[in-house]
């Protein structure tokens, strides 16, 4: 199964997919083991470039998903990580200095929450869920906190909870009577979109809320589904993905109005449900699935200068866009 790929399904069951991760997901190797990455010091000969670099996961070289670091067009790919775990769903801190990593364990009823820098080094454990699996980590504005969501194994619930970035006790911001999930800050860490159930419904609808929960709002009614929101680093847009049988368009929300203005079509069409919007907020970078191979590809906001960026990496899992 691939997470994020399975959008011929119902979006029910894609949501589900979408929180079992990559356990038992053998593939044979396709290519060599890329090499660990150097060191991303600060002015040293391998800083981070301007404008910055795409992180993902994969099970390309291996058994396991791992996480990647490339350049926006696709060069100096790197391999960061070297586990017997599965590392599934990632996200940037604003700063681009680490990393975070919802990651498996298989044959364990827990789901785990790592930190590491985005070289590889100093990784931890943030925390981690029992009985549950964590699901689209994401950073704060400030990186004081994360907001994800988590799936218990055990009934198909998924709510939305945050925790301080040091671990501790999380607080859960969405109620257990609807799905929630794909949390995304606003750039001033106000607000959090999501997409989630109604009552009675199983479309995934888009919903803004406080950062501790309160006043959720319906931004989006979308039939079958919206998923993956993601807001833009100026604030001015949310850009997010719409189900429609195998393929998901792109749409966004422009949020710099009285009244959100919401499903602008970007002419984009994907066959998963990872995307994220570049740090200079120019771009976004998409999974792409052709022909049951795995692309990552990058596009203007308009929809012009479709690209993709990489050869086939077989299974994707995640992407994330860093400064």
């Amino acid at each position: 199964m691939r997470t994020h790929t399975m959008i011929a399904r119902t979006l029910a069951v894609a949501l589900v997919a979408l929180g079992a991760g990559a356990c038992g997901d053998a593939v044979a190797p396709v290519g060599p083991v890329v090499p660990s990455a150097p060191s991303l010091a600060k002015g040293g000969p391998n800083a981070l470039p301007k404008n910055g670099r795409i992180y993902f996961t994969s099970s390309f070289a291996g058994n396991n998903a791992e996480v990647y670091s490339m350049n926006p067009d696709g060069s100096d790919r790197r391999r960061l990580t070297y586990t017997s775990e599965y590392e599934i769903d990632l996200d940037v801190s604003p700063d681009g200095k680490k990393l975070l990593l919802a990651t498996e364990v298989s044959g364990a009823s827990e789901g785990y929450l790592y930190a590491m820098n985005v070289d590889g080094t100093n990784r931890r454990l943030v925390m981690s869920v029992p009985g549950s699996r964590v699901i689209s980590p994401t950073w704060s504005p400030d990186g004081r906190s994360i907001a994800y969501a988590a799936r218990a194994r055990d009934a198909n619930v998924s709510a939305i909870w945050t925790v301080s970035a040091n671990g501790g006790k999380a607080t859960q911001l969405t109620p257990s009577t609807v799905q929630a999930t794909w949390p995304s800050w606003s750039p001033d860490g106000a607000r959090i979109v999501y997409s989630a159930t109604s009552e009675g419904s199983d479309n995934l609808n888009l919903y803004i809320m406080n950062a501790d929960g309160s006043a959720p709002t319906l931004l989006r009614a979308c039939a079958p589904g919206c998923a993956t929101p993601v807001w833009s680093p100026d604030g001015a847009r949310i850009v997010y993905a719409v189900i429609d049988g195998i393929v998901a368009h792109v749409q966004s929300c422009a949020m710099q109005q009285p009244v959100p203005n919401c499903g602008i079509p970007m002419g984009i069409d994907m066959n998963s449900l990872s995307i994220d919007v570049s740090p200079d907020g120019s771009q976004v970078a998409y999974m792409k699935t052709e022909s049951s191979a795995d692309f990552i590809a990058t596009a203007n906001l308009n929809g012009s200068a479709q690209t993709f960026v990489t050869a086939d990496l077989r299974s994707i899992f995640d992407l994330a866009w860093g400064r």
